[in-house]
């Protein structure tokens, strides 16, 4: 279907683009700075991953680590695959990695997803 242009009553416009959900939550790209955001109604939309391209590498170290994590041994296997994990966020996307969605899923073994 390609991008879903969404088309905003108050502020026509404004050219974001639908691309899913997240946790239920809408995902947008802005179309003006190419940041993906969290569209939260009662809260200030959430900044997700400062590009498209840094979003896609954010979801695949995401399906990596919850991978890694449901193999663990042990408890300390579990904790420096998560480390880790977060090191590699901050380095694709340091404002991005900023979002607790990215590493609730690992803590949670994954179960939330």
């Amino acid at each position: 279907e390609g991008l879903q242009e969404i088309s905003w009553p108050d502020d026509p416009t404004r050219p974001d683009f639908s691309i899913g959900t997240w946790h239920n939550t809408p995902v947008i790209i802005d179309g003006e700075s190419g940041q993906v955001l969290l569209l939260d109604e009662h809260e200030d939309d959430e900044l997700i991953a400062s590009s498209l391209a840094h979003f896609t590498a954010m979801l695949l170290a995401l399906h990596r680590g919850l991978r890694m994590v449901s193999t663990r041994v042990n408890d300390h296997d579990a904790y420096v695959i998560r480390s880790h994990f977060d090191d590699l966020l901050s380095t694709i996307d340091r404002q991005g990695a900023q979002y607790d969605g990215w590493t609730r899923p690992l803590t949670t073994g994954g179960r939330d997803t």
